[in-house]
Protein backbone atom coordinates (compact mmCIF):
# COMPACT_ATOMS: atom_id res chain seq x y z
CA UNK A 1 0.00 0.00 0.00
CA UNK A 2 1.13 3.25 -0.60
CA UNK A 3 1.61 6.18 2.06
CA UNK A 4 0.95 8.91 -0.56
CA UNK A 5 -2.23 10.46 -0.05
CA UNK A 6 -3.63 7.68 1.90
CA UNK A 7 -5.92 8.54 4.76
CA UNK A 8 -3.89 7.08 7.95
CA UNK A 9 -5.38 7.07 11.61
CA UNK A 10 -2.65 7.42 14.37
CA UNK A 11 -3.86 7.14 18.02
CA UNK A 12 -1.44 8.47 20.84
CA UNK A 13 0.18 10.88 18.13
CA UNK A 14 1.31 13.32 20.73
CA UNK A 15 4.40 11.28 21.64
CA UNK A 16 6.67 8.50 21.33
CA UNK A 17 6.20 6.35 18.53
CA UNK A 18 2.83 7.56 18.03
CA UNK A 19 4.25 11.39 16.92
CA UNK A 20 7.65 10.31 15.53
CA UNK A 21 5.55 7.44 13.31
CA UNK A 22 3.01 10.79 12.80
CA UNK A 23 5.90 13.09 11.46
CA UNK A 24 7.44 9.76 8.94
CA UNK A 25 4.03 9.55 7.45
CA UNK A 26 3.59 13.13 6.71
CA UNK A 27 7.06 13.25 5.40
CA UNK A 28 6.41 10.47 3.11
CA UNK A 29 2.71 12.36 1.97
CA UNK A 30 0.29 10.94 4.03
CA UNK A 31 -2.78 12.32 5.17
CA UNK A 32 -2.19 11.73 8.69
CA UNK A 33 -5.17 12.08 11.47
CA UNK A 34 -3.84 12.14 15.41
CA UNK A 35 -6.11 10.74 18.37
CA UNK A 36 -5.03 11.11 21.31
CA UNK A 37 -5.75 13.53 24.42
CA UNK A 38 -3.46 16.45 23.97
CA UNK A 39 -3.45 18.43 20.84
CA UNK A 40 -0.32 16.95 18.58
CA UNK A 41 1.00 19.66 16.02
CA UNK A 42 2.97 18.87 13.07
CA UNK A 43 4.17 20.70 9.81
CA UNK A 44 3.55 19.54 6.39
CA UNK A 45 5.84 17.67 5.31
CA UNK A 46 8.39 17.34 2.51
CA UNK A 47 6.76 14.97 0.58
CA UNK A 48 3.50 16.91 0.54
CA UNK A 49 1.77 15.22 3.41
CA UNK A 50 -1.23 16.50 5.70
CA UNK A 51 -1.74 16.51 9.55
CA UNK A 52 -4.17 17.20 11.29
CA UNK A 53 -5.28 16.54 15.28
CA UNK A 54 -8.30 15.75 16.99
CA UNK A 55 -8.12 15.46 20.90
CA UNK A 56 -9.55 12.51 22.34
CA UNK A 57 -10.05 10.18 25.73
CA UNK A 58 -9.71 7.07 24.25
CA UNK A 59 -10.27 5.21 27.70
CA UNK A 60 -13.66 6.60 26.73
CA UNK A 61 -15.94 4.86 24.20
CA UNK A 62 -17.94 7.60 23.43
CA UNK A 63 -14.91 9.78 22.43
CA UNK A 64 -14.04 7.30 20.29
CA UNK A 65 -17.01 7.05 18.43
CA UNK A 66 -17.16 10.92 17.93
CA UNK A 67 -13.76 11.17 16.52
CA UNK A 68 -14.22 8.93 14.26
CA UNK A 69 -17.81 10.49 13.02
CA UNK A 70 -15.76 13.68 12.95
CA UNK A 71 -13.03 11.72 10.02
CA UNK A 72 -15.92 10.41 8.02
CA UNK A 73 -17.26 13.72 8.11
CA UNK A 74 -14.64 15.57 6.91
CA UNK A 75 -12.84 12.65 4.92
CA UNK A 76 -10.83 11.41 3.55
CA UNK A 77 -11.21 7.48 3.61
CA UNK A 78 -9.60 5.56 6.48
CA UNK A 79 -7.19 3.53 4.49
CA UNK A 80 -5.15 3.06 7.22
CA UNK A 81 -5.46 2.51 11.25
CA UNK A 82 -2.64 2.63 13.44
CA UNK A 83 -3.65 1.75 16.90
CA UNK A 84 -0.51 2.94 18.82
CA UNK A 85 -1.95 4.63 22.35
CA UNK A 86 -1.06 2.91 25.37
CA UNK A 87 -1.30 2.62 29.00
CA UNK A 88 1.40 1.23 31.59
CA UNK A 89 0.87 0.81 35.29
CA UNK A 90 3.11 -1.62 36.67
CA UNK A 91 3.41 -3.00 40.36
CA UNK A 92 2.59 -5.99 43.13
CA UNK A 93 -0.45 -8.00 41.76
CA UNK A 94 -2.21 -7.44 45.57
CA UNK A 95 -1.39 -3.44 45.50
CA UNK A 96 -2.51 -2.44 42.05
CA UNK A 97 -5.17 -0.31 41.95
CA UNK A 98 -8.41 -1.08 40.31
CA UNK A 99 -8.47 1.97 38.37
CA UNK A 100 -4.95 1.23 36.92
CA UNK A 101 -6.39 -2.14 35.66
CA UNK A 102 -9.69 -0.60 34.19
CA UNK A 103 -7.31 1.99 32.27
CA UNK A 104 -4.99 -0.20 31.01
CA UNK A 105 -7.84 -2.47 29.82
CA UNK A 106 -9.83 0.08 28.08
CA UNK A 107 -6.82 2.18 26.64
CA UNK A 108 -4.57 -1.17 25.11
CA UNK A 109 -7.39 -3.34 24.53
CA UNK A 110 -10.76 -1.71 24.41
CA UNK A 111 -10.16 1.33 22.48
CA UNK A 112 -8.20 -0.64 19.51
CA UNK A 113 -11.54 -3.02 19.26
CA UNK A 114 -13.30 -0.21 19.14
CA UNK A 115 -11.79 2.08 16.79
CA UNK A 116 -11.60 -0.95 14.50
CA UNK A 117 -15.10 -1.48 14.33
CA UNK A 118 -15.62 2.24 13.48
CA UNK A 119 -12.96 1.57 10.10
CA UNK A 120 -13.86 -1.73 8.81
CA UNK A 121 -17.35 -1.77 7.16
CA UNK A 122 -16.19 0.81 4.97
CA UNK A 123 -12.61 -1.06 4.23
CA UNK A 124 -14.66 -4.31 4.04
CA UNK A 125 -16.69 -2.27 0.85
CA UNK A 126 -13.60 -0.94 -0.56
CA UNK A 127 -12.06 -4.38 -0.59
CA UNK A 128 -8.65 -2.90 0.58
CA UNK A 129 -7.45 -1.43 3.88
CA UNK A 130 -4.92 -1.93 6.58
CA UNK A 131 -5.18 -2.23 10.72
CA UNK A 132 -1.58 -2.22 12.46
CA UNK A 133 -2.23 -2.75 16.42
CA UNK A 134 1.07 -1.72 18.34
CA UNK A 135 1.22 -4.05 21.43
CA UNK A 136 4.45 -4.85 23.13
CA UNK A 137 6.95 -7.78 23.88
CA UNK A 138 4.78 -7.79 26.86
CA UNK A 139 2.04 -9.23 24.82
CA UNK A 140 4.14 -12.22 24.04
CA UNK A 141 6.18 -13.38 27.51
CA UNK A 142 4.93 -12.64 31.35
CA UNK A 143 6.73 -9.63 33.25
CA UNK A 144 7.62 -10.01 36.06
CA UNK A 145 5.56 -6.75 38.17
CA UNK A 146 3.75 -5.96 34.76
CA UNK A 147 1.05 -9.07 35.31
CA UNK A 148 -2.09 -6.50 34.22
CA UNK A 149 -0.13 -4.78 31.30
CA UNK A 150 0.91 -8.12 30.16
CA UNK A 151 -3.08 -9.11 29.93
CA UNK A 152 -3.94 -6.41 28.27
CA UNK A 153 -0.90 -6.75 25.45
CA UNK A 154 -1.56 -10.73 25.40
CA UNK A 155 -5.27 -9.65 24.65
CA UNK A 156 -3.72 -7.28 21.83
CA UNK A 157 -2.04 -9.89 20.32
CA UNK A 158 -4.90 -12.34 20.15
CA UNK A 159 -7.01 -9.67 18.78
CA UNK A 160 -4.94 -8.93 16.10
CA UNK A 161 -4.52 -12.91 14.79
CA UNK A 162 -7.94 -13.35 15.21
CA UNK A 163 -8.86 -10.60 13.04
CA UNK A 164 -6.59 -11.74 10.43
CA UNK A 165 -8.19 -14.39 9.64
CA UNK A 166 -11.48 -12.57 9.90
CA UNK A 167 -10.55 -10.11 7.28
CA UNK A 168 -8.52 -11.35 4.93
CA UNK A 169 -10.85 -12.62 2.54
CA UNK A 170 -11.76 -8.64 2.05
CA UNK A 171 -8.30 -7.70 1.41
CA UNK A 172 -7.38 -6.28 5.12
CA UNK A 173 -4.10 -6.71 6.15
CA UNK A 174 -3.69 -6.86 10.43
CA UNK A 175 -0.26 -6.64 11.61
CA UNK A 176 0.80 -6.60 14.99
CA UNK A 177 4.17 -4.87 16.14
CA UNK A 178 5.53 -6.02 19.29
CA UNK A 179 8.26 -3.67 20.40
CA UNK A 180 10.74 -4.38 23.60
CA UNK A 181 11.79 -1.39 25.62
CA UNK A 182 11.82 1.56 23.09
CA UNK A 183 13.13 5.45 24.88
CA UNK A 184 9.78 7.67 24.96
CA UNK A 185 8.47 9.33 27.55
CA UNK A 186 6.63 5.66 28.54
CA UNK A 187 9.41 5.06 31.38
CA UNK A 188 9.55 8.54 32.66
CA UNK A 189 7.26 7.19 35.42
CA UNK A 190 7.65 3.36 35.61
CA UNK A 191 8.97 1.50 38.32
CA UNK A 192 10.51 -1.12 35.59
CA UNK A 193 13.55 1.02 34.02
CA UNK A 194 14.63 -1.28 30.82
CA UNK A 195 18.58 -0.87 30.77
CA UNK A 196 18.54 -1.17 27.26
CA UNK A 197 16.24 0.95 25.16
CA UNK A 198 15.71 1.29 21.61
CA UNK A 199 15.34 4.40 19.47
CA UNK A 200 11.99 5.19 18.47
CA UNK A 201 12.38 4.80 14.58
CA UNK A 202 13.45 1.53 14.78
CA UNK A 203 9.55 0.79 15.12
CA UNK A 204 8.25 3.37 13.33
CA UNK A 205 10.72 1.86 10.34
CA UNK A 206 8.85 -1.66 10.87
CA UNK A 207 5.57 0.13 10.72
CA UNK A 208 5.98 1.55 7.35
CA UNK A 209 7.92 -1.68 6.17
CA UNK A 210 4.77 -3.45 6.86
CA UNK A 211 2.39 -0.43 5.64
CA UNK A 212 4.53 -0.51 2.07
CA UNK A 213 4.87 -3.98 1.78
CA UNK A 214 2.84 -5.22 -1.73
CA UNK A 215 -0.82 -5.96 -1.21
CA UNK A 216 -0.53 -9.54 -0.94
CA UNK A 217 1.82 -9.86 1.34
CA UNK A 218 1.38 -9.54 5.46
CA UNK A 219 3.58 -8.69 8.20
CA UNK A 220 1.93 -10.95 10.39
CA UNK A 221 3.69 -10.23 13.91
CA UNK A 222 6.96 -8.75 13.45
CA UNK A 223 8.74 -8.30 17.14
CA UNK A 224 12.08 -6.03 17.74
CA UNK A 225 14.06 -6.15 20.47
CA UNK A 226 17.09 -3.94 21.58
CA UNK A 227 20.48 -6.21 21.23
Amino acid sequence: MKIRDAGIVVTGSSSGIGLALSEALVENGGNVIGLSRRKTLIPAGAGGGRFRSFQADLSLPEDIAEAFRRIQEEGPPVDILVNNAGWGEFGDMETLPRESWEGMLSVNLAAPFFAIQEVVSAMKERRRGMIINVASIAGKRGIKGAAAYCATKFGLVGLSASLKEEFREYGIRVSCICPGAVDTPFFDTTSIQPEKRMDTMAVVDAIIAAIVADDDVLHEEVIICPL
